[in-house]
C-alpha cells in the first residue's frame, strides 16, 4: 500500500502542552491549521488530575469563556478529552462540560485508578457512561485499542442512538495500537448503524495535525471512502460543523 497526503478541513482531536505529555501551544496549533488551510480547530486537552500535568477543571472554564471563537477565519471548537474512569463516572464535572462546545469521552487505562475491567467489564463501562451522560458526550474517543478489549458490536450501536460520534483515531493506526482489520470493523458497524465518523490524528504536536502523508494510511482513507463521505464529519463544511455542535450543546 502507497502512502497518500489526506487533509481534513476539520481537525477535532487535539492536545496542546497542557494535557502534560503533548507540545505545542494553543497559538502554535492555530498557526499551523492556517497554513494548512484548516477550517475548523477543535481543542481536546486531558483534564488533571488522572493525567498528570493537565490541567485543572477552571482551566477550562477560562478555555470556554475567554479564548476567540474565530482566529482570523478559523473556527474554533472548544472541548476536551475527558475520561470514562468507572461506571457512569466522567473525570470533568457537568458544570465545565456545559460550557463546552463539544466533548470527547476515552477510556485510558494505567492512569490514576483507571484499569483494565477486560472484554466485558470495559463494554459495560462504556454503555453504562453512554447511558448516564450520552447527551454530553459528542465524539466516543477510540473505542478500541489493541490492549483494551470491548465489545465494538454492543457499544458502537448504543452510542450511535445515544447521538454520539464514533472516533476512527488514526494515530492508533500509525503506531500500530489497532490494526486495519480491526479499524476497518469499526467502520463497517458505524455505517451499518448509520452512525457518524470522527477520523481524527489525535495530535500532540503540530505535525501531527490534520495530515497522514508519510504513512500508508492515507492511501487506506481513501480505500474506505473515509476522504470525503458525507459520514465522516471532518469533511463537513465548517458551517455545518458548527451548527451540528451548536444544536447539540443546546440540548444538555
Amino acid at each position: 500500500m502507497k502512502a497518500a497526503r489526506v487533509v481534513y478541513p476539520v481537525a477535532l482531536h487535539v492536545h496542546t502542552q497542557v494535557s502534560g505529555h503533548a507540545q505545542g501551544s494553543t497559538e502554535d496549533y492555530v498557526r499551523k491549521a492556517q497554513e494548512l488551510g484548516l477550517k475548523c480547530l477543535g481543542f481536546t486537552d486531558h483534564v488533571g488530575p488522572n493525567f498528570q500535568g493537565a490541567p485543572c477543571p477552571v482551566y477550562f472554564k477560562e478555555l470556554a469563556n475567554r479564548y476567540p471563537s474565530r482566529v482570523n477565519g478559523l473556527v474554533i471548537f472548544k472541548g476536551a478529552e475527558v475520561n470514562i474512569t468507572h461506571f457512569n463516572e466522567l473525570d470533568l464535572e457537568l458544570e465545565y462540560i456545559k460550557l463546552l462546545d463539544y466533548i470527547i469521552a476515552s477510556v485510558h487505562v494505567g492512569i490514576a485508578k483507571i484499569q483494565d475491567l477486560g472484554l466485558e467489564g470495559n463494554t459495560l463501562r462504556v454503555i453504562t457512561c453512554l447511558e448516564a451522560f450520552g447527551k454530553y458526550i459528542d465524539i466516543l474517543g477510540h473505542p478500541y485499542l489493541n490492549y483494551l478489549k470491548i465489545n465494538l458490536d454492543q457499544v458502537i450501536p448504543f452510542a450511535i442512538k445515544e447521538g454520539v460520534i464514533i472516533e476512527l483515531n488514526l494515530s492508533l493506526l500509525k503506531v500500530g495500537k489497532m490494526s486495519f482489520e480491526k479499524a476497518e470493523e469499526l467502520v463497517r458497524i458505524t455505517r451499518e448503524n448509520k452512525g457518524l465518523l470522527a477520523v481524527n490524528t489525535d495530535a500532540h504536536n503540530v505535525h501531527e495535525l490534520g495530515v497522514f502523508s508519510e504513512t500508508e494510511i492515507g492511501e487506506w482513507l481513501i480505500s474506505q471512502n473515509l476522504t470525503e463521505a458525507r459520514d465522516v464529519i471532518n469533511s463537513w463544511h465548517w458551517y455545518e460543523v458548527e451548527t451540528y455542535f451548536k444544536n447539540r450543546k443546546s440540548k444538555k
